[in-house]
């Protein structure tokens, strides 16, 4: 059995898991209203790209692709990013819909951000050298 990179793994496994939340906040009631959706989560077209990567680039065992996916993974956090406000309540939500619109933002962050980093360390880990005193 081939042997490959467990970072890599790990970050398709958060980027997947990003992209099942994604897709499965569509079916909210509250993600339609006042386009409280666009505000709290990822478009699930956006991750497609870097979730297909990051599994291809596991089985080839192809780093390339880890840190391809991690620069399209960062595009998507800095446009998540920028909807800070649901946080602060810059646009005024629904008081029955702000915990869950502000739990699936925070989720969509925590795994935005775990997906970069763990795809960026994938990338550059191997590089170092293991110094021997």
């Amino acid at each position: 059995m081939k042997e490959r990179n467990l970072l890599v793994f790990i970050a398709a496994l958060v980027t997947s898991m990003l992209l099942v939340v994604s897709i499965f906040v569509r079916l909210f009631v509250w993600f339609d209203m006042n386009d409280y959706g666009q505000f709290a989560s990822i478009s699930y077209y956006t991750l497609i790209i870097p979730t297909a990567l990051l599994w291809l680039g596991w089985y080839l065992n192809d780093l390339k692709s880890a840190a391809f996916s991690s620069v399209l993974l960062t595009v998507c956090l800095y446009f998540h990013l920028e909807n800070i406000g649901v946080l602060s309540g810059t646009p005024i939500l629904v008081s029955t819909y702000a915990p869950a619109i502000k739990t699936t933002y925070v989720l969509n962050l925590i795994l935005v951000v775990a997906g970069v980093v763990l795809g960026f360390v994938a990338y550059y880990f191997p590089k170092f050298k293991k110094t021997e005193i």
